[in-house]
């Protein structure tokens, strides 16, 4: 719906970049997870503690904005997880890193 407006301020030329950023604000790696869990994990999945619990391995990104974690950012995590010799560990979480992404860009 808000990408509606901001298609036909476009078009008529009124729209105003800055505007449209200072309302925006993006909630931090460690805020998304929470509610990752409670409103898309627990309801759809058994095993949602797990998927908790693979996330967790994401913790040093927890205080970096949603938008602001890079590929470079998830495959060091996943690097260390494949060293403790965890390799299908490591394909459980890049699993649920992708699914937790994805939720938050259809958000």
């Amino acid at each position: 719906m808000r990408h509606g407006s901001i298609l036909r301020d476009i078009e008529l030329g009124q729209y105003d970049e800055k505007a449209s950023n200072e309302k925006q604000v993006v909630p931090n790696f460690g805020e998304v997870v929470p509610q990752f869990i409670e409103l898309y994990a627990k309801p759809r999945t058994k095993d949602w503690k797990g998927t908790e619990s693979i996330l967790s391995k994401f913790s040093r990104l927890n205080t970096r904005p949603i938008d602001q974690i890079k590929r470079a950012d998830i495959v060091r995590v996943l690097d260390v997880v494949v060293a403790s010799g965890a390799p299908t560990r490591a394909n459980r979480a890049l699993a649920a890193i992708k699914k937790l992404m994805n939720w938050c860009v259809d958000r």
